[in-house]
C-alpha cells in the first residue's frame, strides 16, 4: 500500500486508546493486514498498556473545540514528528542487532490463499527490557495470539477438537530368514560324468551295434568306444567293461560308456529302456545317469538296476546296498531293493517290485531253477612271478620308450647309463639324470640353438618343465610310496597282451603336501583362480600298475588324485573339484637307441669312444 494513504499518528493514537468508531477500526485492521510500517507503530504504541491490540469499546467523542487555536496545531505536528522518530530509532536499533543477541525473530503464519495480500517480514519479538511489567498484586496478562473482535462482538473460543485415538498399526510378520534351513527336495547329490575317456569293452551276448560318425556297425570284438558312441541294441545284448563288470541291456536299449576322468570311475550313461549291472563281489565306484541326471555310488557291489524314464532315473540295488552322497555331501546308504528316482525338480524313494521279472526284461541275464549248490572250485591262484613293485623297481635297468599323459604330453626315451631323452611340441632336452649338463634343441635347429624365447611365454616354460622332469619310473616310484594296504588285482588285455593290474589305495596324509603344491602352481599359472577353501577330507587317490604276463614287465601305470575346493560367489558357495591323471605307458623295452652328435653323446656316455 502507498505510504502516503497510511493513517497518521493522531489515527493511531485514537485506534490505540479504543476510541475508534466501528467503521474506522474495520479500516485500521485490514490496513495493518497490508502495512508493515504501521503494524511496527501499533505494536510501540501497545506498550503503554502492555496489550498488542486497543480493546473493543467506543467511548462518546470528544466535544468539538470552540475556536481553532494555531499553536496547539503546531505543538501536536512537533509532538507528533518527535514520537515517530522516536520509533524509527527504536526500529533500526532492533534490525542494527546481533543475530546472537535476545532479540528472536518468528515469522508470522502465511497468508491463505486467493487473499492476493503480498508477503510482509515478521515481526521481531521486543526485548525484555521493554516489555511492560505487571503491577504489584496484577496477574500477569497473556498475550493476545490473534486480533482484537470488532466492537458488539465478543470472542470466540474455538473449541478443541476430540482427541483421536491412536491406531495400533497391525502386526507385520517377519520375513524369512534365508540363514533358516529349509528342507530339500532332493536327496542325492546330482552329478555328471564330468570330463570323459574311451574305455575298451568286450560283447558278451546278444546283438549290440556301435555308432560312428556317419554309420552304425554290429559289434564282435574288443572295442575302444568314445564317450560319444552310443551302444544299442533291439533283442538285448550285453557287454563287459575293462574291470571285469558286465552290463545287461534290454530291449530297445541305448547306453553311453566311458571313464570319467572327474569322478575317477566308470560312467553308465543309460539314455533310453533299462539295463542291468553285474559289479561282481568287490565294492567298487560307479557312476550312473540319463543325461544331466546322475548319481555317484560308492562301495557297490552284486547287481544294480537301471530305468530310463522320459525325464528320469531309476537305481535299484538288487542283492547289496549302495552308498551316494547327499545334496550338503553328506553320506546316505540306499538299502537292497530300494529305489532312488531322480528327477529334475526333486528326488524320491520307493520300493522295487522287480523279482522273477528280470529274465523277461534281460535275454542275456542266465537265470536257472533253483538246484542244490555244488561245491565251490577254488578259485585259480595268481600266476607266480614278481609282484608290481618288484617289476617297476627292474624297469630302469633296460632302455625304455614312453609316453606321459597327464597337463602336457611328454615323449622320450630312458637309457640305464642314466641319460633322459623327452620332448613336448617342438622341443627337446637330453641330460644326465644326476643332475649333470644338459642340452636343449627346438624343432630342427642345431642343438641349443632355441632362438629367441621370452621370459615367461609358454615357450620358456616348456624349456622349463623339461629341464626339470624326471624320470617316468622315478615318478611312479614316487607314487607307490605313498600307498597303503594290499593291492587288488584283476586280469585285463591291453595291446592284444594279457596282462596283471594291480591298484593301490593311495594315503591322504601323504598326498596332502604334494596336491597343495601341485594347485599352487595352477593358480600361479593363469589355470584356475585361487580357491576359498580346500576340503581335504575329500582327498584320494589310487595308483593302478599293469604288467604284462608273458614277459613281466610295466606297460602302464596310472596315476589318480582328487579332492574338493570351493569358491564363496555371490550366488552362493560354488564347489569344483581338483582332478589330475596322470598315464604313463611304458614299450619297446631294452629296444630304444640313442642318436645325438658325437660331442653330446660322448658327454651323455663318458663310455662312448
Amino acid at each position: 500500500m502507498d505510504p502516503n494513504r497510511c493513517p497518521s499518528a493522531e489515527d493511531w493514537a485514537v485506534f490505540a486508546i479504543g476510541a475508534a468508531s466501528e467503521a474506522e477500526w474495520r479500516r485500521r485492521v485490514r490496513h495493518l493486514a497490508e502495512c508493515e510500517t504501521c503494524r511496527r507503530h501499533t505494536a510501540l504504541l501497545a506498550l503503554s498498556d502492555g496489550s498488542l491490540l486497543p480493546p473493543a469499546r467506543l467511548p462518546a467523542p470528544a466535544p468539538p473545540r470552540p475556536r481553532f487555536s494555531r499553536i496547539a496545531f503546531v505543538a501536536r505536528v512537533a509532538a507528533a514528528a518527535v514520537f515517530l522518530g522516536a520509533i524509527a530509532f527504536a526500529l533500526r536499533a532492533v534490525y542494527l542487532a546481533p543475530p546472537s543477541g535476545s532479540v528472536a525473530v518468528h515469522p508470522l503464519p502465511p497468508s491463505p490463499a486467493g487473499e492476493g495480500t503480498r508477503k510482509t517480514r515478521p515481526l521481531p519479538e521486543l526485548p525484555d527490557a521493554l516489555k511492560p511489567k505487571p503491577s504489584p498484586g496484577e496477574a500477569p496478562r497473556r498475550p493476545q495470539e490473534s486480533l482484537p473482535p470488532p466492537p458488539g462482538l465478543a470472542r470466540e473460543e474455538t473449541p478443541a477438537p476430540d482427541p483421536v485415538p491412536a491406531r495400533t498399526p497391525d502386526p507385520v510378520p517377519a520375513p524369512p530368514s534365508p540363514y533358516s534351513p529349509v528342507p530339500s527336495l532332493f536327496i542325492a547329490q546330482h552329478s555328471t560324468g564330468g570330463i570323459g575317456e574311451a574305455i575298451e569293452i568286450s560283447p558278451a551276448a546278444g546283438s549290440l551295434t556301435v555308432d560312428y560318425d556317419t554309420t552304425s556297425e554290429a559289434l564282435a570284438r574288443a572295442t575302444y568306444v568314445r564317450p560319444s558312441q552310443a551302444l544299442r541294441t533291439r533283442e538285448g545284448a550285453s557287454f563287459s567293461l575293462p574291470d571285469g563288470a558286465t552290463v545287461h541291456l534290454a530291449k530297445e536299449g541305448e547306453v553311453f560308456v566311458s571313464w570319467s576322468q572327474t569322478l575317477l570311475c566308470y560312467s553308465i550313461d543309460l539314455h533310453r529302456g533299462e539295463a542291468l549291472l553285474d559289479l561282481g563281489a568287490a565294492p567298487r565306484i560307479l557312476h550312473v545317469s540319463n543325461g544331466p541326471l546322475g548319481v555317484r555310488f560308492t562301495d557297490s557291489s552284486g547287481q544294480i538296476h537301471l530305468a530310463a524314464g522320459k525325464e528320469s532315473l531309476r537305481a535299484t540295488p538288487l542283492t547289496g546296498g549302495s552308498e551316494f552322497r547327499g545334496p550338503a555331501g553328506d553320506g546316505k546308504t540306499l538299502a537292497a531293493r530300494q529305489t532312488l528316482v531322480l528327477n529334475p525338480d526333486r528326488d524320491s524313494l520307493e520300493s522295487s517290485p522287480l523279482d522273477l521279472r528280470l529274465a523277461q526284461l534281460f535275454p542275456t541275464l542266465e537265470v536257472t531253477p533253483p538246484r542244490p549248490a555244488a561245491p565251490r572250485a577254488p578259485a585259480p591262484p595268481v600266476a607266480a612271478g614278481p609282484s608290481a613293485a618288484e617289476t617297476l623297481r627292474a624297469l630302469p635297468s633296460e632302455s625304455y620308450r614312453f609316453r606321459v599323459s597327464g597337463r602336457q604330453l611328454r615323449e622320450g626315451a630312458w637309457f640305464p647309463m642314466g641319460v633322459l631323452y623327452s620332448t613336448i611340441d617342438e622341443f627337446a632336452v637330453v641330460k644326465r639324470a644326476d643332475g649333470g649338463q644338459s642340452h636343449t634343441r627346438r624343432a630342427q635347429r642345431p642343438w641349443d640353438d632355441l632362438g629367441a624365447v621370452k621370459q615367461g611365454t609358454r615357450e620358456d616354460r616348456l624349456v622349463t618343465l623339461l629341464r626339470n622332469s624326471k624320470p617316468p619310473h622315478v615318478q611312479v616310484e614316487a607314487a607307490l610310496a605313498a600307498s597303503r594296504g594290499e593291492p587288488q588285482q584283476r586280469a585285463e588285455v591291453l595291446q592284444g597282451r594279457a596282462c596283471t593290474v594291480s591298484q593301490f589305495a593311495l594315503d591322504p596324509a601323504k598326498l596332502r603336501a604334494d596336491v597343495g603344491t601341485l594347485v599352487d602352481q595352477a593358480v600361479t599359472e593363469g589355470r584356475m583362480a585361487k580357491p576359498d577353501y580346500i576340503y581335504w577330507d575329500t582327498l584320494e587317490g589310487t595308483l593302478e600298475i599293469t604288467c604284462q604276463v608273458a614277459i613281466p614287465c610295466v606297460v602302464r601305470a596310472t596315476d589318480r588324485r582328487r579332492v574338493s575346493y570351493s569358491y564363496n560367489s555371490v550366488s552362493g558357495l560354488l564347489r569344483r573339484a581338483y582332478v589330475l591323471e596322470t598315464v604313463y605307458d611304458f614299450f619297446d623295452h631294452g629296444k630304444a637307441s640313442l642318436k645325438l652328435p658325437g660331442d653330446i653323446l660322448k658327454e651323455m656316455d663318458p663310455q662312448q669312444k
